[in-house]
């Protein structure tokens, strides 16, 4: 036979220890709802044990009223924890009243009436009750079905139990005593054992499979927020980085590799950045770095990037510093995209501006100036009309004032439209022989070295030719011959317009290029450093005076490219930001 004593004594313990268990992990690991009252329950029922195991040592009271109070005290925590674990509720606070009638009853029943069968009758009752009302909630509909179903099972063979014991000591008074040897009595002690190890273990199992279903949906959730965050980026043309400047690491995800130009399998980013950066913004951007490291600032920086075709990207990055740790330093984990384009369209307003500004003040004192001769010449007109009539000289000055305020008009025309129409790529043999259709000068000039050449230019290119060949030919004295060539040079190519005229004074050279200067209008050389100063050309005058006039216009590589067709940019157009 099972001595009862020693299984009262084991459950004791393995209450305890599951209840240390518990507590562990409560105290080491995320838990659920109701973990803490599954662990009451362990220890209120190891303190009942304890207490009944002391009867005889200490009064009735204690060991049997209070022994009483904490089972059926330990069965609700029971029922609640299982209502908070499985329905996410907690249970009124009523049902914790019914401890205390119970131990209200069996003190009545030890010190008035002394009847071990009405106090078995009447922990039996509320304890089976409690059980019940367990097992309801064990078996509605939930995720964890195996596990809750077999807790489910041993809650209600402890009913069984119950309801056996209380039979028995119905109809065996001899057995009326918790430490009476009988079969009934052992197999009592032996289930409450059992119980006292599989409930706490199934417990274990069913939070640890809640939290890995919660650990996978997480996950699942991550992976989508993920998703859509890679979307958004990728949408937006964003690279994202994470630099750590204490260990000198930094990390790029696929999209920075494409935004910086560098190759993904670069080995030595920051020696990459270095080579592309200019020194200043080199300089400023680690300062900013270091700053932002140091105080945990948001940082928010812009510098220029030099690609492998010498034409610079505008890139902007944009940074929260992460403290890894008391002491143990910072890591700034960002953004960077291109903002290139953006910084093209902010200097085409400033140019826009300054254009506006310049017709303002060209149109409004030249004209001025013009409406001054005018209206001298048509008050000597009107002094003269009393004689023998006005002088034709007087009238053909009039009609020259009038001419030169209709070509200012016309060139506030011109001027208003440059930059209108969209860069395209252009054969350098058909824009200058177009040029020279429109001057009819196909008898003096002559062009060499020119086809195979493509260059990214304003439309209005042609009429750049145009104005240099109309002049050398307006006013470049005796010119019987007109060159255009190209030469292709390591980081530009050059295209040169010379003839053997006259040539230019060194007196006039630093200033052909300013509007109003000049020996007709002043205007197309003026002009034509607007127009190729959209796509980065620069022009110059080169020639020697006496030997003729020589105009060098200068392309720079992004925007020269071997080819014979010209038209619209397309995709191509990126090549140049």
């Amino acid at each position: 036979m099972l001595d009862i004593r020693t299984l009262m004594a084991a459950t004791m313990l393995a209450n305890t220890l599951f209840a240390a268990v518990l507590l562990y992990f409560w105290r080491s690991e995320r838990t659920c709802p109701g973990f803490l009252r599954i662990t009451a329950y362990l220890v209120l029922e190891a303190v009942a044990y304890l207490l009944l195991a002391l009867r005889g040592a200490v009064p009735d009271l204690v060991s049997i009223v209070g022994a009483n109070i904490l089972m059926v005290l330990a069965v609700v925590m029971l029922f609640d924890g299982l209502s908070r674990f499985y329905e996410g509720k907690r249970i009124a606070g009523a049902y914790y009243a019914a401890p205390f009638v119970v131990g209200f009853g069996a003190f009545l029943l030890r010190f008035g009436v002394d009847s071990p069968f009405g106090r078995v009758l009447l922990f039996g009752t509320a304890f089976s009750a409690f059980l019940l009302l367990a097992v309801r909630v064990l078996t509605r509909r939930h995720d964890d079905d195996a596990l809750a179903l077999f807790m489910a099972a041993l809650l209600l063979l402890g009913v069984v139990v119950l309801l056996l014991r209380t039979a028995g000591w119905s109809l065996y008074p001899e057995i009326r005593s918790l430490f009476a040897p009988s079969p009934i009595n052992e197999f009592f002690q032996l289930y409450q054992l059992i119980a006292a190890v599989l409930i706490p273990m199934v417990f274990l199992l069913a939070t640890v499979q809640r939290l890995n279903r919660e650990l996978r949906t997480s996950r699942t959730a991550l992976r989508d927020l993920a998703g859509r965050y890679d979307l958004a980026i990728g949408a937006a043309g964003m690279g994202v980085w994470d630099y750590d400047p204490t260990a000198r690491r930094l990390v790029w995800d696929e999209r920075m590799y494409a935004i910086y130009g560098v190759r993904p399998d670069c080995d030595d980013l920051f020696a990459a950045l270095a080579g592309m950066m200019p020194t200043d913004d080199r300089e400023r951007v680690r300062a900013e770095v270091e700053q932002a490291s140091r105080t945990g600032e948001t940082m928010d920086t812009e510098f220029r990037l030099r690609g492998p075709d010498g034409g610079l990207k505008h890139i902007r990055a944009r940074a929260r510093t992460f403290m890894k740790g008391t002491g143990a330093g910072s890591r700034l984990v960002g953004v960077s995209f291109d903002v290139t384009a953006a910084r093209t369209a902010e200097q085409g307003l400033h140019e826009a501006v300054r254009k506006l500004h310049l017709l303002s003040s060209i149109t409004r004192h030249d004209i001025q100036n013009q409406v001054t001769a005018l209206l001298g010449w048509l008050d000597l007109a009107d002094e003269q009309a009393g004689g023998d009539g006005v002088p034709p000289q007087t009238l053909a000055s009039a009609r020259q004032v009038v001419d030169r305020i209709a070509g200012q008009i016309a060139f506030t025309g011109e001027y208003q439209a440059i930059g209108v129409t969209s860069p395209t790529w252009q054969g350098l043999d058909r824009v200058v022989s177009r040029a020279i259709g429109e001057a009819h000068a196909a008898d003096v000039v002559t062009a060499t070295d020119l086809a195979g050449h493509e260059v990214y230019a304003d439309p209005m290119l042609y009429r750049i030719f145009y104005n240099l060949i109309e002049n050398a030919l307006r006013h470049g004295g005796r010119v019987t011959r007109i060159a255009v060539s190209a030469r292709s040079e390591p980081d530009r190519l050059v295209v040169a317009i010379e003839d053997d005229g006259d040539g230019i004074p060194l007196s006039e050279k630093a200033r052909i290029f300013e509007p109003g200067v000049g020996k007709h209008t002043g205007f197309g050389l003026f002009m034509s450093r607007e127009v190729l100063g959209l796509t980065g050309f620069e022009i110059a005058e080169t020639g020697e005076p006496g030997r003729g006039a020589r105009f060098e216009i200068a392309v720079p590589r992004r925007a020269h490219r071997a080819g014979t067709e010209s038209g619209p940019v397309g995709d191509r157009e990126d090549a140049l930001l």
